[in-house]
């Protein structure tokens, strides 16, 4: 790939993998390909807290997997997201109201794998 194109870069385990259910993936998007920019990621446990943001990173990289990997990923992207922390509980602002966007985005996902 030429130096200046734009890329996205997935982080995950390969499901081969004894592991694979272990980790959630992360997605890197619109990335410049350069010998100097440095890629780093440190993937979130999963069942472990994850912040609004790193959420939405595994819901990314979980949603761009499924869309281009075969149906042995699906059996681990159910696995793992079936885990999704997002965090403390935070009640709904009406009573009666869904849960947050994070959960309800995190099911939708789950019944696309």
């Amino acid at each position: 790939m030429p130096a200046g194109e734009t890329v996205t870069v997935r982080f995950d385990t390969h499901h081969l993998l004894n592991n694979a259910d272990s980790w959630q993936p992360s997605l890197v998007t619109e990335v410049v390909a350069d010998d100097a920019v440095p890629l780093d990621r440190r993937l979130v446990p999963v069942g472990q807290f994850a912040d609004t943001a790193r959420g939405i990173d595994v819901l990314a990289a979980n949603l761009l997997a499924s869309a281009v990997e075969g149906q042995e990923y699906a059996v681990h992207a159910t696995t793992r997201l079936s885990e999704i922390k997002a965090g403390p509980a935070v009640p709904p602002a009406h009573p009666g109201s869904p849960p947050g966007a994070l959960h309800g985005a995190g099911r939708r996902l789950m019944g696309h794998t």
